[in-house]
């Protein structure tokens, strides 16, 4: 599947953007148009049996946070590389029955990113019914 994280829909991109950590999937007047595609939808497009998730998608796992819980639950496990804090991202996992652990949070300056002062990490979070 060709298609970014994000709410449902589409949008146009750049194809001439430098791609670094941190890159953030934004629309543009000009450029190719691509698909965005929720968990939900994607779930309800695939017959998964025992999901797992893993998210290294350079800034657009923050999205999981406007996920309902009943998309998020049907994962068994999931990882997912964060770049600006694990915080907000281990809360709502816990909020849905996740056991959750996380790496250490490294303090970086990427100067091609939206936002230059990163955290980077791991958070890994199992289904606390799975345990």
């Amino acid at each position: 599947m060709n298609a970014g994280y994000g709410e449902d829909g589409l949008i146009k991109v750049r194809t001439d953007v430098k791609n670094t950590h941190g890159t953030d999937l934004n629309s543009s007047n000009e450029g190719s148009e691509i698909r965005t595609i929720s968990l939900k939808t994607l779930l309800k497009e695939y017959d998964y049996e025992s999901p797992v998730l893993k998210m290294d998608c350079e800034g657009c796992e923050y999205n999981l946070l406007k996920e309902d819980n009943d998309t998020i639950e049907k994962f068994k496990r999931i990882q997912i590389e964060y770049h600006y804090g694990y915080e907000k991202l281990k809360d709502k996992l816990e909020n849905c029955g996740f056991v959750v652990s996380y790496t250490k949070p490294l303090h970086l300056y990427n100067k091609d990113a939206s936002n230059p002062n990163m955290v980077i990490g791991q958070v890994y979070a199992k289904l606390l019914a799975d345990s």
